[in-house]
């Protein structure tokens, strides 16, 4: 009935927001102790409000659809888990405290130092990474450098094996083709739903993003939750009221059967009486 189908509809969206909630708990985990970076950026994120011109890292500081968080990542290799700081003066302070306090392996860059991307006529293989994020105003000649020339496909099948012409293409399931070939397992499943239960973040690009969709979702799924909570209520009040109904004329009935079978009774005594006068009558 309806109400069962509401019931069921409504227990799996509560079970969907608790696996959301899951995984939310966990990449709130890995972003908060900058899991996937080495351990002198790490220290240096945990101290970032005492260092001026901390911008964020490569891999945090673009807008990424999840289904190119492979292809990113291999395209940007070490570059991922860079620093990105305003001037060289400020990173040149980073890195001496870095040095002085023995904090492990530590890359930035610097945005001042930046030169103009150079542009290429070339026609793309695949669509262009570059046009596949979003970063701010400021940051766009660092990524046109990082991603300049190569391109995103979906899938290493798709292309033969002149297909690149001589250009780096990076697929969906993060593989690199060009003058050096990179397959690459990352050990990272996407799902379209979001319902990671059983996924892994090894991928830093993209974390981020994830956990805005989670968000997103969880909000979502609440509001649907709550509208189903609502139906069922309106639902089982109805249903009450029915059931109610059905008691009162349940006892209205009770109470015509009583009369009827008391008129009944009655009526067979008059039928007697009647029958009895008419013998007394016959006799006379």
């Amino acid at each position: 009935d309806q109400e069962a189908l509401l019931r069921d509809q409504y227990h799996s969206l509560t079970t969907r927001v608790k696996v959301l909630q899951s995984r939310q708990e966990i990449l709130d985990e890995l972003t908060a102790s900058h899991d996937g970076y080495p351990a002198g950026t790490r220290e240096i994120l945990s101290l970032a409000g005492q260092f001026a011109g901390v911008v964020g890292t490569v891999a945090d500081s673009m807008e990424v659809d999840q289904i190119y968080a492979y292809a990113l990542e291999t395209a940007l290799g070490h570059y991922a888990t860079c620093l990105i700081i305003e001037d060289e003066s400020q990173a040149a302070g980073i890195l001496a405290y870095a040095r002085d306090h023995n904090l492990g392996r530590l890359s930035l860059i610097p945005l001042n130092g930046i030169k103009t991307a150079q542009t290429t006529n070339s026609k793309p293989v695949g669509t262009p990474l570059i046009e596949l994020i979003k970063v701010a105003p400021e940051l766009e000649q660092l990524y046109s450098h990082l991603l300049a020339g190569i391109s995103w496909v979906d899938s290493k099948a798709t292309l033969t094996s002149d297909a690149t012409n001589g250009q780096t293409v990076v697929t969906g399931e993060g593989h690199m083709i060009g003058a050096i070939p990179v397959l690459t397992h990352l050990g990272y499943q996407v799902d379209s739903d979001l319902d990671t239960t059983t996924s892994t973040s090894a991928t830093i690009v993209g974390r981020t993003a994830e956990l805005v969709g989670i968000r997103e979702a969880i909000s979502k799924t609440q509001e649907q939750v709550e509208l189903l909570a609502e139906q069922l209520k309106i639902l089982r009040t109805k249903r009450d009221e029915f059931t109610a109904r059905r008691v009162e004329d349940g006892k209205a009935t009770e109470e015509n059967l009583s009369a009827m079978n008391k008129t009944t009774r009655e009526l067979g005594q008059v039928e007697y009486e009647i029958k009895r006068l008419k013998d007394d009558i016959g006799d006379l």
